[in-house]
C-alpha cells in the first residue's frame, strides 16, 4: 500500500482531479453533456426491486455511521498499540479529508446537482465532489491499512482490497443510479479520498 504515497501516484491523482476540476467550471456546457449521456444510460437500470438495495448500501456512508467507523477503529488502535498518536492520526486523517478538504473544494466549485426529478434521495449540498466517493474511497483504504499494518492481518491483505475495492465501485454507481451526482463527480470523489489517503500515509511513513 505504500505505493500510494509515492510522489509519483500523488502528483498523478492530483494532476486527474484538477484537470477534471478545470473541465467543470471552465467548459461546463460540454461536460454536462457528457455527464448526462451517462446517467441516461446508467438510469436505464433503475429497477424498483434493486432500488432499495442501493439505497441501503449508499447509507452506509452517513456521516453517522462514518464517525462510530472511525471513533471504534481508533479507539481499537489504541487498545492494540497504546498509541494516542496513532490513535489521533487515524482519526485526524478522515477528519482533513472528509470535513475540510471536501466540503471545501464543494463550496469553491459549488457545482448543481443534476435536476431533482432525476433523483431518488434528498440531498441538499454541492455535487463537486462526490462526498460519498471521497468517504469510501478513504475510510475503506484506512481500514484495510490498519487491518495489514497495524493489527497483522497481511495474509488478508488481497481480500481486504477487493472488497474496498467492490465497495468503491458500488457506493460509485450508487451515486449516478440515485440521481444525486454526475460522473465527474464521482471520479473527482475517488481522487480526493486517493489524495487524502496517499498523504495521510505519507506522513505516518515519516513521522510515526
Amino acid at each position: 500500500m505504500k505505493s500510494f504515497s509515492n510522489n509519483k501516484t500523488l502528483i498523478l491523482i492530483a494532476s486527474i482531479f484538477m484537470l477534471i476540476t478545470i473541465f467543470v467550471v471552465f467548459f461546463s456546457v460540454i461536460v454536462n453533456q457528457l455527464d448526462n449521456t451517462v446517467l441516461s444510460h446508467v438510469f436505464q437500470l433503475r429497477n424498483v426491486n434493486f432500488t432499495p438495495i442501493v439505497i441501503w448500501v449508499t447509507d452506509l456512508l452517513t456521516p453517522t455511521n462514518i464517525v462510530l467507523t472511525v471513533t471504534i477503529m481508533s479507539m481499537l488502535i489504541f487498545l492494540a498499540k497504546q498509541s494516542w498518536v496513532l490513535s489521533l492520526w487515524y482519526a485526524a486523517v478522515h477528519i482533513i479529508g472528509l470535513l475540510v478538504i471536501n466540503p471545501g473544494i464543494k463550496s469553491m466549485v459549488s457545482r448543481t446537482r443534476p435536476p431533482v426529478d432525476f433523483r431518488l434521495v434528498h440531498e441538499t449540498s454541492p455535487s463537486f465532489p462526490s462526498g460519498h466517493s471521497a468517504s469510501v474511497v478513504l475510510v475503506t483504504l484506512m481500514i484495510v491499512f490498519a487491518l495489514v499494518v497495524l493489527f497483522n492481518l497481511g495474509k488478508y491483505k488481497g481480500i481486504l482490497l477487493t472488497l474496498a475495492f467492490a465497495l468503491i465501485l458500488f457506493i460509485g454507481f450508487s451515486r449516478l443510479y440515485l440521481g444525486v451526482h454526475y460522473l465527474t463527480d464521482v471520479i473527482a470523489g475517488y481522487c480526493v479520498g486517493l489524495l487524502c489517503f496517499g498523504l495521510g500515509l505519507k506522513f505516518y511513513n515519516h513521522y510515526i
